[in-house]
């Protein structure tokens, strides 16, 4: 039994659980503006990356015995990509992948002083990979989940890292949030 579902009600439903979830979490904690608005658009980014991983949006409950398919996974380093002839798109293939967590690597240590380092980021975002290949094998019926995502993911997030630590030099955006806050709290 193949489920079409229609993105931007998904998206309407998950914005709405957002602001429930953000309206409780201030109660218990304030933050600060500049920081709750870098949590929206990493929420944002997280269902932009749903949007292009998981479309077009045909699921399938994956209940043994009640459908039956074939996962499809390539557990081959770089075969998607000796799969393809063009060099252009090869390139855009790896590129594509690469940029697509680069926010990832970056927004995590902005955002989670657990994540300031490198191994912890790379983690995070190999987990993250992991989830996204893991979605389209069992729940997507048109995707397949392949080693060379996860690579290309990962190096994205660790780009995205390395983006953070040059910007952070001076140490100013480790402080999102949190030294505006002590200010606030002790004024």
């Amino acid at each position: 039994m193949v489920f079409k579902l229609n993105f931007i009600l998904l998206a309407c439903a998950a914005m709405a659980i957002w602001f429930l979830f953000r309206w409780k979490a201030r109660r218990k904690r304030p933050v600060t503006r500049y920081r709750e608005w870098i949590l929206f658009i990493f929420f944002l980014y997280l269902l932009d990356v749903s949007y292009f991983t998981l479309k077009p949006f045909h699921f399938v409950i994956p209940i043994p015995g009640l459908y039956p398919r074939q996962f499809s996974i390539d557990l081959h380093l770089f075969s998607e990509l000796r799969g393809i002839s063009d060099i252009k798109r090869q390139l855009y293939y790896s590129l594509a992948n690469i940029v697509m967590t680069v926010p990832f690597g970056l927004f995590m240590p902005m955002l989670y002083p657990f994540a300031r380092k490198i191994y912890i980021t790379a983690l995070l975002g190999l987990g993250f990979s992991a989830t996204i290949e893991l979605t389209q094998v069992l729940f997507t019926t048109t995707r397949t989940a392949t080693v060379d995502d996860l690579f290309f993911n990962t190096v994205g997030a660790v780009i995205g890292f390395c983006c953070f630590y040059i910007g952070n030099w001076k140490g100013k955006l480790e402080q999102i949030g949190y030294k505006l806050e002590r200010k606030k709290g002790t004024g």
